[in-house]
């Protein structure tokens, strides 16, 4: 699993540096891609932030490139949406006044800003046009099933209370619900893939990632994550169909 691990880590951080579509993608496969590595990797295991900054690094890069080359466009990066985002982590920090747990709370805000950085701010920077946000979908789709896959098929993980984690130790373990929050995103992306945009093997794709996000979502054994996959699902649906009339 070693070598699968490096390879996909080595495939999408050049795939990240040549398109900004695949670079969002890959950021979010972070989190279960950093329990594959934990568990194929010695050296991963033993640098256990390791992994955030090879993904951070390959989408920094890639938006660099973006910028160097002048494809990237800021315009309209400041909007509504954008600020209630980082206003809902704004206000997060101000409760941190009245908390009861001041200092674990601070611990866990000052620990998440990169996270916050990554994803409210530099990789909606990758995606500045419809075109590369529809193309993410397709590089969500293929990382996310290998990620996947990857994973399913790793003999390091193991069932735990129903559940597939990474153990560490008998005491400690990886979170098995990032698994089945990537195999939802997957399945959403599956479903809600445009008709009219399938193209060649896109049937076969949508078909294979929809099948791993639901495989994925019962390996993490969350009910509430595959009935809320089922009901984002059918809810958008028709956002992602033709208007008739």
């Amino acid at each position: 699993m070693q070598i699968i691990a490096y390879a996909i880590v080595l495939v999408f951080s050049t795939a990240s540096l040549v398109s900004g579509a695949w670079a969002a993608a890959f950021s979010f496969t972070l989190f279960p891609l950093q329990q594959l590595l934990w568990s194929a990797s010695p050296i991963f295991l033993s640098n256990r932030t390791l992994p955030n900054f090879v993904v951070a690094g390959a989408v920094g890069l890639g938006l660099l490139k973006q910028v160097l080359a002048k494809k990237a466009s800021f315009t309209g990066a400041v909007n509504p949406v954008s600020l209630a985002s980082l206003g809902l982590y704004a206000w997060a920090a101000v409760t941190l006044i009245w908390t009861r747990a001041p200092e674990s709370g601070t611990e866990m805000v000052i620990q998440g800003l990169p996270y916050v950085l990554l994803m409210i701010v530099i990789v909606p920077l990758t995606l500045p046009s419809l075109d590369d946000v529809a193309n993410m979908r397709t590089a969500l789709l293929f990382m996310g099933t290998v990620v996947l896959g990857a994973i399913t098929i790793s003999p390091d993980f193991t069932y735990w209370g129903g559940r597939l984690v990474f153990q560490f130790n008998s005491e400690s373990r990886t979170n098995p619900l990032v698994i089945g929050e990537l195999g939802g995103l997957v399945m959403l992306a599956a479903v809600l893939w445009p008709p009219g945009e399938r193209g060649p093997g896109g049937g076969l794709l949508r078909a294979v990632a929809g099948l791993m996000g639901i495989v994925a979502i019962l390996q993490s054994g969350s009910r509430g994550q595959m009935l809320g996959a089922i009901v984002i699902c059918v809810a958008a649906i028709p956002l992602a169909r033709p208007v008739l009339s």
